[in-house]
């Protein structure tokens, strides 16, 4: 099967605000990260072209504390994932608030090292 994916993806569970547009806040997983987007795990499906700001925390790496994020996002792929009874949302990156971008920027490019670094030694 052909990965469209342009950037390799971090599997972690990192916990994910969602503000509806009522502005309710639901809260979820994600299911992996990467540089351009992130996947989220629902009970809920969602319409492609979506768009919705989500809230979720990182290690800020330079400074070492954890920062919350505030990114507005866009829904580019649903899929119902039958092994985990929920949907898999893919949701790309449309703007990152304040600072967020350089810091998400840095963690995800440390947790890739972390993960070339254990795969070529194992």
């Amino acid at each position: 099967m052909f990965d469209r994916r342009a950037a390799p993806r971090v599997r972690q569970r990192r916990r994910v605000g969602i503000r509806l547009s009522s502005g309710e806040m639901v809260y979820t997983w994600t299911y992996d990260l990467s540089k351009g987007g992130l996947q989220i795990i629902s009970e809920y499906s969602a319409d492609k072209g979506d768009e919705f700001d989500i809230f979720f925390s990182v290690v800020d790496i330079s400074s070492q504390t954890t920062v919350e994020l505030e990114v507005h996002v866009r829904v580019v792929h649903v899929i119902y994932a039958g092994e985990l009874n929920a949907y898999r949302i893919g949701l790309n990156f449309v703007r990152f608030v304040d600072d967020g971008k350089q810091t998400y920027e840095r963690f995800i490019d440390a947790r890739l090292h972390q993960l070339y670094k254990s795969s070529s030694l194992g």
